[in-house]
C-alpha cells in the first residue's frame, strides 16, 4: 500500500472493515482476529480513532513487580513503566481478575494517586 492509498483510507475513517488502533495491544489483536473470522479488513496501528496519525513506539515488555508489594503499589509500578496498559493486561500480569483490578484502579483514582488521561480506548494512565 502506498502513502496516497493509506491517506485515503484514513480520510474515509473507520468502517465495518477498517479500524484504527493507536497501539498494538490486546484490542488490536482482537480486531485482527475478528476480521480474520469474517472475511478480512484493514487495521491501521498508530492511528487514533479521530484519524490522527500518532505513530507506534516500541514498548518494553512489562516486568512483574515483586509480590511483597501491595496490589495497588504493583499496579502503580506497572503503569509507571507502561502508562498505556489496559485493565485486562494489568490483571494478567498480576494474576488477578479484571474486576479486582477495576476496583483497585477506582480506589487509586479516588485517592488522587492515579488519573486517566483521554479516552479508555486511546488514553493512558498518569501516576501522581
Amino acid at each position: 500500500m502506498n502513502k496516497t492509498a493509506l491517506k485515503k483510507i484514513i480520510r474515509q475513517g473507520e468502517s465495518e472493515t477498517v479500524e484504527f488502533k493507536s497501539s498494538f495491544d490486546i484490542a488490536a489483536i482482537e480486531t485482527l482476529v475478528a476480521f480474520a473470522n469474517v472475511g478480512g479488513g484493514v487495521v491501521l496501528v498508530g492511528v487514533a480513532d479521530s484519524g490522527k496519525i500518532v505513530g507506534v513506539q516500541r514498548a518494553k515488555p512489562p516486568r512483574r513487580p515483586p509480590r511483597k508489594m501491595k496490589t495497588q503499589d504493583q499496579i502503580l509500578e506497572l503503569l509507571r513503566e507502561n502508562p498505556r496498559l489496559t485493565r485486562s493486561e494489568i490483571a494478567q500480569l498480576l494474576g488477578k481478575t479484571s474486576n479486582t483490578i477495576k476496583e483497585h484502579l477506582a480506589t487509586l483514582k479516588s485517592e488522587n494517586r492515579l488519573e486517566r488521561i483521554e479516552s479508555d480506548r486511546d488514553g493512558y494512565w498518569k501516576v501522581k
